[in-house]
């Protein structure tokens, strides 16, 4: 499928087209983005998270070194040269809109403040509650806490679950039968077709991954609120694709890859307004395990799904799409690095998404894609 690039280019990799139309399998409902921050505290992980350890028995790979000098992009590639026109501003001032504060108008208020400080994030919210979803609701139906936002910080710390599951809503409105659609700002938007759990060009379970090897560093949970663990995995990684009950975890490559754009915003949001908040958030948690999901579903398509791999390494959009979504993350966890508010077990993961062979996977979309 032919695709317009950021700027209006032809062949860039991105452009309106629509989606697979399929349903997300709960993801939406599982109790929004931050349902897994409960699920993974402890502290025992970090000397578990030896990087050298992980996917010990996967296949190396000789296709070059991941960038110099610890950089997770290359600014000849869609990942560093990814546009990002209005970025976060925590430093935008909210003076004008707190003083007058209304909680009978709290959503109004975190619009507002959102076009202050992330622009992008209004966008997604606004856009998104126009989709409608079951039973009449809406996303800010489903997931804004009215009677929890009786103060601007109180209503603020909600921004980040609602521009996150109105974006989910936003990207599968604009989606249709022919492609998945990706909206990650005013200027880059991606519509890709196939990599879906059915139809044409579909990839393989996301749940896949689970027993790969690599998460042996982080053991997914067995199930929701056990400590110690990936509490991530049960929400997302579930379910078994070979039986007939339809579950999150049977959703292939084009559902993992929205909720990387998704908590690219997550941690966007929380960066924005993380003045506003005297508590830590898994901002960075969030974003960094589903960089190391990506990796590894990459990985294993090209080890053990030779087709899946192809397809998406070979489709322009797809790998477009994957490249600027990946430089799109580390441009907003470079600039959060080190801030212990919005990470719980930030230095943990990071050393999980920078392991050798898995940044070598990025490295190779890049060289297929010519642009080293």
């Amino acid at each position: 499928m032919g695709c317009v690039g950021p700027s209006g280019a032809n062949g860039s990799g991105s452009g309106f087209a629509g989606g697979d139309g399929t349903a997300r399998g709960g993801d939406v409902a599982a109790g929004g983005q931050d349902a897994a921050s409960s699920a993974d505290g402890g502290q025992d992980a970090a000397a578990a998270a030896d990087s050298g350890q992980a996917g010990a028995d996967a296949t190396k790979s000789d296709s070059g070194q991941p960038p110099p000098g610890g950089a997770h992009t290359v600014a000849s590639c869609p990942d560093g040269a990814f546009p990002e026109p209005n970025p976060a501003n925590p430093k935008a001032s909210l003076a004008s809109i707190t003083a007058g504060f209304q909680a009978a108008q709290a959503i109004a208020f975190v619009e507002a403040a959102l076009e202050l400080r992330y622009p992008v994030g209004k966008t997604l919210l606004a856009e998104g509650k126009k989709v409608p979803m079951g039973g009449g609701k809406n996303c800010v139906d489903a997931f804004f806490q009215a009677s929890k936002a009786n103060s601007p910080s109180a209503a603020l710390g909600q921004a980040s679950t609602l521009v996150h599951e109105c974006g989910h809503l936003y990207d599968m409105g604009q989606s249709g039968f022919s492609g998945h659609m990706y909206f990650l700002n005013e200027v880059s938007k991606f519509s890709c077709a196939g990599l879906s759990y059915q139809g044409s060009n579909k990839g393989f379970a996301r749940s896949a991954i689970k027993g790969d090897g690599y998460d042996a560093t982080w053991t997914p949970c067995a199930s929701f609120g056990m400590s110690g663990c990936d509490g991530y995995a049960p929400i997302y990684l579930n379910g078994d694709p070979k039986d007939a009950k339809f579950e999150s975890g049977d959703q292939g490559y084009d559902m993992l890859l929205e909720e990387v754009a998704q908590y690219v915003n997550s941690l966007a949001v929380d960066y924005a307004f993380a003045d506003q908040s005297q508590f830590s958030t898994s901002a960075e948690d969030g974003i960094l395990t589903f960089l190391w999901y990506m990796t590894r579903y990459i990985h294993l398509a090209r080890t053990q799904h030779p087709a899946v791999y192809k397809y998406l390494s070979e489709n322009q959009c797809w790998r477009h799409a994957t490249l600027s979504i990946w430089g799109r993350a580390w441009f907003y966890l470079d600039k959060t690095k080190g801030n212990t508010k919005l990470n719980l077990k930030g230095a943990m993961l990071r050393q999980l998404v920078d392991h050798p062979d898995l940044l070598d996977e990025i490295q190779r979309l890049r060289q297929i894609d010519g642009c080293l």
